[in-house]
This record gives structure tokens, sequence and C-alpha cells, in this order.
């Protein structure tokens, strides 16, 4: 079953480059809640892993945008705007930290408005809302809430706290 399951990942995926044991550990974790990817902006193509916030650069993994293969990562911790993640789809394994404003998630759903909050609490007062899906840059966890930034247009930008509702996987808004 493991090996069909496999396969079938391969033919459906454009994530070929993972090996089988790595989609098994994957498909088995449940640690993986909090995704994001990296979206090249600019002439920034890949993604620098640092040792610490502010530390040196222990790896830089490229991200083959040509062949619609991107970076997809699990967040580990988050410090000043700095993440510490996981590689979960790429050619191996790498963990280190990430300078701010280099990760994306998808926000919102078809036909249903995404409140954006001025702090992380259920109570906290609605700054704003979207009306379907975006991707938007990641600033900040903090428990089940995410702060995001989401580009408008050149004029707007709307930012704020969301619960829970974002999508680490730039081909699919996992919902």
């Amino acid at each position: 079953m493991k090996n069909f399951l496999f396969l079938i990942f391969l033919i459906l995926s454009p994530y070929r480059l993972l090996s089988q044991d790595s989609f098994m550990n994957f498909a088995k974790s449940d640690q993986h809640n909090i995704e994001a990817f990296f979206l090249p902006q600019n002439a920034q193509t890949n993604l620098k892993l640092f040792s610490e916030a502010d530390g040196v650069v222990l790896e830089t993994l490229a991200n083959r945008v040509d062949q619609e293969e991107f970076i997809i990562l699990e967040i580990l911790d988050n410090r000043n705007g700095w993440f510490k993640v996981k590689t979960i789809y790429y050619t191996h394994e790498a963990t280190g930290w990430v300078e701010p404003s280099t990760l994306q998630v998808r926000v919102g759903q078809l036909e249903q408005y995404t409140p954006f909050r001025n702090k992380p609490f259920n109570d906290a007062s609605v700054s704003d809302s979207l009306l379907g899906k975006y991707y938007s840059t990641l600033v900040e966890i903090n428990g089940d809430w995410r702060k995001v930034e989401v580009k408008i247009d050149s004029d707007r930008t709307i930012s704020g706290w969301i619960f829970k509702n974002t999508c680490g996987n730039p081909y699919t808004y996992c919902n």
C-alpha cells in the first residue's frame, strides 16, 4: 500500500524530487500544520538559511521557478520577524532561519470574507476584510494566529491577524 500511495503521489504531484521515505515521513507526520512557501520576488530566486536570526548563511536553496518547483517549508519557530524553518518539499532536508518578509502563504476562501484583526484574539477589532483568495507575506505567528500582509494593488496593502486560514502551498488553497 505504501508503494502504491507513493506512485500516485509521483504521478499527480509536481514534487517529484522528494524521496519515497521523505514522502512517507511527511504523510505520517502531524507536525506540519504551519506551512509557508518561498515565492521569489524581484531578482531574488534563492532562499538563504541562516544559523540564527541575523546569523551566518548556512545554505542557499535554489527555487526552480521555471520548473514550478517551489520551496515549501514547515515553520518551527519565529522571533522578531525571522522564521526558523525546515524544508518539506525539497531535494534534501534543511533547517535554518529565514529573513523577515521572505515567506508567503495564501489566505482567504472563495466567496467568503476573511477578517483581518488588529490583535491575535477573536474579540479584537476587525481592521479590514477581503473577499476571495490572495497571496500574502507572512509577518508573524502567535499560536493559531498568523499576521499577514496582502498587497491589493500598487497603492494598497492590508495587514492584520487572521485565524488559521492560511495555506502554505503555492499549487493549491488547501481547502
